[in-house]
């Protein structure tokens, strides 16, 4: 496999001090709702919560689409609408493209509020810009991994984002 370093461990551990101070900032005096959007975000959720000041109150959802059928369905811990309605969501992300149908979902439950922090944008992102409040970077990279995201099962441990060429 060819590949390259695009993010190294120390770029993006400042980038996420630096979402975190903003994030904690724009919350003062708020309770954040967080949820960690697909299993690819584990390691970002992670950093990110650990430096955001302020009551903090965590879920997991992911992406369930049962075969042969269009429809999503959000697998959560817990009941959905008890977590989302009137509540200030903070959906994390490691890539933002993977969360579109996640977040339109979300809408429909009526939060108070409603914003995206995602590690990764692509640079033509398809997510509608006033949700996607926080971005620690914007790549043009398709495939990538490490940092949580995975190639082919692999790599998703390592503390750093690589880009595959082919």
């Amino acid at each position: 496999m060819n590949s390259n370093i695009i993010l190294n461990s120390k770029q993006i551990q400042k980038r996420i001090l630096e979402l975190a101070n903003e994030i904690s900032d724009d919350y003062a005096g708020k309770q954040i709702f967080a949820i960690c959007g697909l299993n690819e975000s584990f390691m970002f959720t992670s950093d990110l919560l650990r430096k955001i000041k302020g009551e903090i109150f965590v879920n997991f959802i992911d992406n369930k689409t049962a075969k042969g059928e269009s429809s999503l369905q959000l697998a959560l811990s817990g009941d959905l609408s008890y977590f989302v309605k009137n509540r200030d969501i903070l959906l994390i992300a490691v890539k933002s493209d993977s969360i579109k149908n996640i977040s339109e979902t979300l809408k429909r439950y009526e939060p108070s509020s409603l914003k995206i922090c995602a590690l990764l944008a692509n640079a033509k992102n398809n997510i509608e810009s006033s949700l996607l409040a926080y971005i620690g970077f914007r790549i043009s990279e398709k495939r990538i991994f490490g940092y949580g995201i995975d190639y082919h099962n692999k790599y998703c441990n390592l503390d750093y984002i690589s880009a595959v060429h082919l």
